[in-house]
Protein backbone atom coordinates (compact mmCIF):
# COMPACT_ATOMS: atom_id res chain seq x y z
CA UNK A 1 0.00 0.00 0.00
CA UNK A 2 1.50 3.36 -1.00
CA UNK A 3 1.74 6.00 1.57
CA UNK A 4 1.77 8.83 -0.88
CA UNK A 5 0.92 9.82 -4.45
CA UNK A 6 1.80 12.32 -6.99
CA UNK A 7 -1.03 14.24 -7.62
CA UNK A 8 -0.46 15.97 -11.59
CA UNK A 9 -2.72 18.74 -12.26
CA UNK A 10 -3.49 19.71 -15.89
CA UNK A 11 -4.88 23.64 -16.51
CA UNK A 12 -7.78 24.12 -18.49
CA UNK A 13 -6.20 23.99 -22.08
CA UNK A 14 -3.03 22.80 -21.60
CA UNK A 15 -3.51 19.33 -23.30
CA UNK A 16 -4.68 21.44 -26.49
CA UNK A 17 -8.42 21.19 -26.38
CA UNK A 18 -9.11 21.88 -29.86
CA UNK A 19 -11.64 23.96 -31.58
CA UNK A 20 -14.23 21.21 -30.81
CA UNK A 21 -13.23 21.57 -27.24
CA UNK A 22 -11.96 18.12 -26.94
CA UNK A 23 -9.14 17.50 -24.57
CA UNK A 24 -6.70 14.47 -24.42
CA UNK A 25 -5.66 12.85 -21.14
CA UNK A 26 -3.61 9.48 -20.30
CA UNK A 27 -3.91 7.63 -17.11
CA UNK A 28 -1.11 8.16 -14.79
CA UNK A 29 1.00 5.39 -13.41
CA UNK A 30 -0.44 3.14 -11.25
CA UNK A 31 -0.70 5.06 -7.36
CA UNK A 32 -0.72 7.67 -8.58
CA UNK A 33 -3.86 10.53 -10.06
CA UNK A 34 -3.94 13.70 -12.65
CA UNK A 35 -6.42 16.80 -12.38
CA UNK A 36 -8.10 17.46 -15.50
CA UNK A 37 -10.26 21.35 -15.63
CA UNK A 38 -12.36 21.47 -18.71
CA UNK A 39 -15.38 23.43 -19.78
CA UNK A 40 -19.03 22.80 -19.50
CA UNK A 41 -19.77 21.12 -22.88
CA UNK A 42 -16.50 20.18 -23.62
CA UNK A 43 -15.10 16.36 -24.35
CA UNK A 44 -12.06 14.38 -22.94
CA UNK A 45 -10.32 11.74 -24.82
CA UNK A 46 -8.91 9.16 -22.30
CA UNK A 47 -6.00 7.11 -22.87
CA UNK A 48 -4.14 4.50 -21.10
CA UNK A 49 -1.47 1.67 -21.86
CA UNK A 50 -0.13 -1.24 -20.14
CA UNK A 51 -3.20 -1.96 -18.04
CA UNK A 52 -3.42 -5.25 -18.71
CA UNK A 53 -6.09 -8.06 -18.32
CA UNK A 54 -9.53 -7.81 -16.22
CA UNK A 55 -8.98 -4.17 -16.13
CA UNK A 56 -11.82 -1.43 -16.16
CA UNK A 57 -12.74 1.74 -15.87
CA UNK A 58 -15.35 2.64 -12.96
CA UNK A 59 -18.97 3.73 -14.67
CA UNK A 60 -17.62 2.57 -18.35
CA UNK A 61 -16.87 -0.88 -18.32
CA UNK A 62 -14.40 -3.60 -19.40
CA UNK A 63 -11.34 -2.10 -21.26
CA UNK A 64 -8.37 -3.61 -23.04
CA UNK A 65 -4.81 -3.21 -21.75
CA UNK A 66 -4.49 0.06 -23.76
CA UNK A 67 -7.13 2.13 -25.46
CA UNK A 68 -9.02 5.20 -25.42
CA UNK A 69 -12.23 6.56 -24.92
CA UNK A 70 -14.95 10.00 -25.88
CA UNK A 71 -16.37 11.37 -22.44
CA UNK A 72 -18.65 14.61 -22.04
CA UNK A 73 -18.54 14.68 -18.54
CA UNK A 74 -21.53 17.17 -17.12
CA UNK A 75 -20.25 17.28 -13.72
CA UNK A 76 -17.15 17.02 -12.05
CA UNK A 77 -16.29 13.08 -11.75
CA UNK A 78 -13.17 11.12 -10.82
CA UNK A 79 -12.40 8.10 -13.85
CA UNK A 80 -10.89 5.37 -12.00
CA UNK A 81 -8.81 2.64 -14.17
CA UNK A 82 -8.66 -0.61 -11.80
CA UNK A 83 -6.28 -2.99 -12.97
CA UNK A 84 -5.60 -6.48 -11.45
CA UNK A 85 -6.54 -8.54 -8.38
CA UNK A 86 -5.83 -8.89 -4.61
CA UNK A 87 -2.60 -7.51 -3.40
CA UNK A 88 -1.88 -6.81 -6.69
CA UNK A 89 -4.83 -4.07 -7.43
CA UNK A 90 -3.83 -1.27 -8.80
CA UNK A 91 -5.65 2.13 -8.76
CA UNK A 92 -5.15 5.10 -11.39
CA UNK A 93 -7.37 7.97 -10.80
CA UNK A 94 -8.16 10.92 -13.62
CA UNK A 95 -10.20 13.86 -11.66
CA UNK A 96 -12.19 15.84 -14.16
CA UNK A 97 -13.19 19.30 -12.56
CA UNK A 98 -16.14 20.60 -15.16
CA UNK A 99 -16.26 24.69 -14.72
CA UNK A 100 -19.54 26.35 -15.65
CA UNK A 101 -21.74 23.25 -14.67
CA UNK A 102 -25.48 23.67 -13.64
CA UNK A 103 -26.84 21.18 -11.68
CA UNK A 104 -25.53 18.57 -9.76
CA UNK A 105 -22.26 19.12 -8.11
CA UNK A 106 -20.57 19.21 -4.57
CA UNK A 107 -22.90 19.33 -1.60
CA UNK A 108 -25.49 18.42 -3.25
CA UNK A 109 -28.86 17.72 -1.11
CA UNK A 110 -29.38 14.30 -3.47
CA UNK A 111 -26.46 12.78 -1.97
CA UNK A 112 -26.01 12.56 1.69
CA UNK A 113 -22.51 12.91 2.70
CA UNK A 114 -21.33 9.68 3.96
CA UNK A 115 -20.53 10.91 7.61
CA UNK A 116 -24.84 10.07 7.69
CA UNK A 117 -24.19 6.66 7.12
CA UNK A 118 -24.34 4.98 10.74
CA UNK A 119 -25.31 1.25 10.21
CA UNK A 120 -23.26 -1.09 8.29
CA UNK A 121 -22.79 -4.59 7.41
CA UNK A 122 -20.11 -6.59 6.53
CA UNK A 123 -18.86 -9.29 4.70
CA UNK A 124 -16.76 -11.37 2.25
CA UNK A 125 -17.51 -11.41 -1.34
CA UNK A 126 -15.39 -14.12 -3.05
CA UNK A 127 -14.68 -15.55 -6.34
CA UNK A 128 -14.62 -12.28 -8.27
CA UNK A 129 -11.78 -10.28 -9.56
CA UNK A 130 -11.61 -6.87 -7.44
CA UNK A 131 -12.02 -4.93 -11.00
CA UNK A 132 -15.65 -7.48 -12.55
CA UNK A 133 -16.51 -6.58 -8.32
CA UNK A 134 -16.43 -3.16 -8.63
CA UNK A 135 -18.42 -2.80 -12.08
CA UNK A 136 -20.86 -4.87 -10.84
CA UNK A 137 -21.67 -3.08 -7.77
CA UNK A 138 -22.11 -0.03 -10.09
CA UNK A 139 -24.01 -1.29 -12.34
CA UNK A 140 -26.25 -2.95 -9.55
CA UNK A 141 -26.61 0.35 -7.76
CA UNK A 142 -27.16 1.88 -10.95
CA UNK A 143 -29.31 -0.04 -13.45
CA UNK A 144 -31.32 -2.48 -10.95
CA UNK A 145 -31.72 0.02 -8.12
CA UNK A 146 -32.17 2.84 -10.13
CA UNK A 147 -29.70 5.20 -8.10
CA UNK A 148 -27.33 8.11 -9.65
CA UNK A 149 -23.93 6.59 -8.21
CA UNK A 150 -20.94 8.74 -7.03
CA UNK A 151 -17.93 6.68 -6.24
CA UNK A 152 -14.08 7.83 -4.80
CA UNK A 153 -10.33 6.36 -4.30
CA UNK A 154 -7.67 7.48 -3.09
CA UNK A 155 -4.31 6.54 -4.86
CA UNK A 156 -2.73 5.64 -1.92
CA UNK A 157 -5.20 3.66 -0.46
CA UNK A 158 -6.73 0.21 -1.30
CA UNK A 159 -10.50 0.81 -0.85
CA UNK A 160 -13.14 2.13 -3.25
CA UNK A 161 -15.89 3.38 -2.08
CA UNK A 162 -19.45 4.06 -3.96
CA UNK A 163 -22.30 6.01 -2.72
CA UNK A 164 -26.24 7.13 -4.05
CA UNK A 165 -28.44 9.67 -4.05
CA UNK A 166 -31.25 9.28 -2.13
CA UNK A 167 -34.23 7.05 -3.97
CA UNK A 168 -37.81 8.60 -4.14
CA UNK A 169 -40.41 5.81 -4.92
CA UNK A 170 -43.80 6.74 -4.26
CA UNK A 171 -44.90 3.68 -2.54
CA UNK A 172 -42.32 2.46 -0.51
CA UNK A 173 -39.65 4.95 -0.02
CA UNK A 174 -37.21 2.13 -0.87
CA UNK A 175 -35.58 1.78 -4.34
CA UNK A 176 -37.12 -0.94 -6.72
CA UNK A 177 -34.09 -3.63 -5.83
CA UNK A 178 -35.05 -3.91 -1.95
CA UNK A 179 -38.02 -5.11 -0.69
CA UNK A 180 -39.73 -3.62 1.93
CA UNK A 181 -38.51 -4.78 5.44
CA UNK A 182 -40.82 -6.30 8.42
CA UNK A 183 -41.09 -5.04 11.56
CA UNK A 184 -40.71 -1.02 11.25
CA UNK A 185 -42.34 1.65 12.55
CA UNK A 186 -45.19 2.48 10.68
CA UNK A 187 -44.94 6.24 12.17
CA UNK A 188 -41.23 6.22 10.56
CA UNK A 189 -42.00 4.92 7.17
CA UNK A 190 -39.12 6.05 5.28
CA UNK A 191 -39.90 8.09 2.01
CA UNK A 192 -36.28 8.22 0.41
CA UNK A 193 -32.81 5.81 1.18
CA UNK A 194 -29.33 6.06 -0.16
CA UNK A 195 -27.08 3.25 0.35
CA UNK A 196 -23.00 3.18 -0.07
CA UNK A 197 -20.64 0.40 -0.77
CA UNK A 198 -17.22 0.23 0.25
CA UNK A 199 -14.98 -2.66 -1.24
CA UNK A 200 -11.91 -3.39 0.41
CA UNK A 201 -9.27 -6.20 -1.76
CA UNK A 202 -8.06 -9.07 -0.42
CA UNK A 203 -4.59 -9.25 1.18
CA UNK A 204 -3.93 -12.70 0.09
CA UNK A 205 -3.28 -14.18 -3.21
CA UNK A 206 -6.99 -15.22 -3.79
CA UNK A 207 -10.08 -13.26 -4.81
CA UNK A 208 -11.74 -12.56 -1.99
CA UNK A 209 -12.66 -9.12 -0.86
CA UNK A 210 -14.46 -7.50 2.17
CA UNK A 211 -17.69 -5.54 1.45
CA UNK A 212 -19.01 -2.42 4.17
CA UNK A 213 -22.49 -1.65 3.10
CA UNK A 214 -24.45 0.87 4.54
CA UNK A 215 -27.96 2.98 4.52
CA UNK A 216 -29.65 6.08 5.48
CA UNK A 217 -32.83 7.23 5.00
CA UNK A 218 -35.04 9.82 5.25
CA UNK A 219 -38.34 10.10 6.97
CA UNK A 220 -40.83 12.74 8.26
CA UNK A 221 -43.57 12.45 10.77
CA UNK A 222 -47.26 13.22 9.13
CA UNK A 223 -47.69 16.41 11.05
CA UNK A 224 -43.71 17.64 10.33
CA UNK A 225 -42.30 18.99 7.70
CA UNK A 226 -38.76 18.70 8.46
CA UNK A 227 -36.79 15.83 7.24
CA UNK A 228 -35.08 13.13 9.53
CA UNK A 229 -32.34 10.85 9.88
CA UNK A 230 -33.35 7.17 9.87
CA UNK A 231 -31.06 4.69 11.24
CA UNK A 232 -32.43 1.55 10.64
CA UNK A 233 -30.54 -1.49 10.02
CA UNK A 234 -33.55 -3.41 8.55
CA UNK A 235 -32.81 -1.47 5.70
CA UNK A 236 -29.38 -2.31 5.05
CA UNK A 237 -29.72 -5.80 5.47
CA UNK A 238 -32.50 -5.98 2.89
CA UNK A 239 -30.22 -3.78 0.77
CA UNK A 240 -27.16 -6.63 1.07
CA UNK A 241 -29.35 -9.35 0.85
CA UNK A 242 -30.45 -8.11 -2.46
CA UNK A 243 -26.82 -7.14 -3.77
CA UNK A 244 -26.24 -11.07 -2.63
CA UNK A 245 -28.13 -12.94 -5.04
CA UNK A 246 -27.14 -10.39 -8.18
CA UNK A 247 -23.75 -11.70 -7.00
CA UNK A 248 -24.80 -14.65 -6.89
CA UNK A 249 -26.42 -14.70 -10.47
CA UNK A 250 -23.59 -13.17 -12.21
CA UNK A 251 -20.94 -15.83 -11.12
Amino acid sequence: MLATAAVTTIGAHAQGAGAAGVHDATFPAVGESKELNILTGESVTLRWIDAGPDALIVGIGPVPAQGERLVRPPNDITYTLISGDGPATGFRSLDVFVRGRKGRGVGNPDFPPLTQYRTTVDGVVAGFAYPALVQRVYRYLQDTCGHEVESTHKPWEQDYTLWTNYAQPAATGLPKCVDQPSGLDAAKRPVSTAFFVRLIPAEKTESATTVEIGAVARFRYANEERWRSLEEPAHVKAFAEGLRRSLEAFK
